[in-house]
């Protein structure tokens, strides 16, 4: 639920986002049988999105969550530079030069936003001569905008480029950043870094690739 806090004296608003989950995220994965037992000594994750700082963004929350698991994971844009060209066989080929073994590519499937009805609480609080004298609490609905995004991620294998593993995360945010001091992408880069991390927990699980 969202609170909205006023006070008598002067304006004074304090905005708050709770509930018990600030996404909701569904994952799905598979890996090839053939693959299974296949280890991977360092693996590279690559977002295949335009925007500079959303790949960054994205790359990091994986190779974060990776290596939080154990895993030797770096950010692809960290050793294969962005301001070159590269073609997937060059790419492959430099990466194993990197002492990669394997590469984690996402790319964005769908992105959006829902309009939704959600409850806000009004607080009213009212002051006299510095000491609160009364409290008013009022409920209503308010259409609030919910992204709402999904992203895939395949692993292929270092140089063959064999596809080992493959995954596609979809969620939505539970809250709303409106009015908050946050930069304008906010909503749509704390849902992706979650779907990121949501990913990468669900390679972990498959347990590809091996710890170090």
């Amino acid at each position: 639920m969202r609170y909205l806090c006023r006070c008598a004296s002067g304006v004074f608003v304090v905005l708050g986002l709770l509930g018990s989950g600030c996404t909701s995220v569904r994952v799905s994965s598979y890996a090839d049988p053939e693959y299974r037992n296949v280890r991977l000594a360092r693996v590279a994750v690559m977002a295949l999105v335009e925007d500079l700082g959303w790949r960054q963004s994205l790359e990091r929350a994986m190779v974060e969550e990776l290596t939080r698991n154990g895993l030797d994971a770096v950010m692809a844009m960290d050793i294969a530079p962005p301001t070159r060209s590269w073609t997937q066989e060059t790419l492959l080929e430099h990466l194993r030069s990197q002492g990669c073994e394997g590469i984690v590519q996402m790319e964005l499937l769908q992105q959006g936003q829902r309009l939704e009805s959600v409850p806000v609480e009004t607080i009213t609080r009212i002051y006299q001569k510095g000491r609160e004298t009364q409290e008013v609490r009022t409920q209503t609905q308010e259409l609030q905008a919910r992204q709402y995004a999904g992203l895939g991620a395949r692993l292929y294998r270092i140089p063959s480029g064999e596809v080992l593993w493959l995954a596609s995360a979809y969620g939505r945010n539970n809250f709303s950043a409106s009015g908050l001091f946050v930069g304008p992408d906010y909503e749509e880069r704390y849902l992706l870094r979650a779907l990121a991390r949501r990913i990468a927990r669900e390679l972990v699980r498959e347990r590809r690739p091996p710890a170090r």
